[in-house]
């Protein structure tokens, strides 16, 4: 699924709602403040999907201009589950996914 690789600075976010409270209004403006081209959202943890990577937030930070990568946390027992991770990282067009 790799669309593109992340390039210039960029930012990882483990929990959205406590990243300037989840308002992606003020996210959206630091990220510009501080020149950030990219965010790498936690999408699932051991192949369990996170609800907080969503198609409307990646459609709200891409009208930023900001790029969207998925990440999760994962080990060899949750292989399957991590597949559906990345899946829906695709299928609400994330630029990628990091591993």
């Amino acid at each position: 699924m790799v669309k593109t690789i992340p390039k210039g600075r960029g930012f990882w976010i483990w929990h959205l709602d406590k990243c300037e409270g989840g308002n992606l209004d003020k996210i959206i403006e630091k990220c510009h403040a501080c020149n950030i081209e990219w965010l790498s959202i936690k999408a699932g943890d051991q192949g369990r999907l996170w609800s907080q990577l969503t198609a409307d937030v990646v459609t709200k930070l891409h009208g930023a201009g900001i790029k969207v990568y998925g990440w999760s946390y994962d080990t060899p027992a949750s292989i399957r589950g991590q597949i559906d991770v990345v899946k829906n990282c695709a299928k609400i067009h994330c630029d990628g996914f990091i591993i």
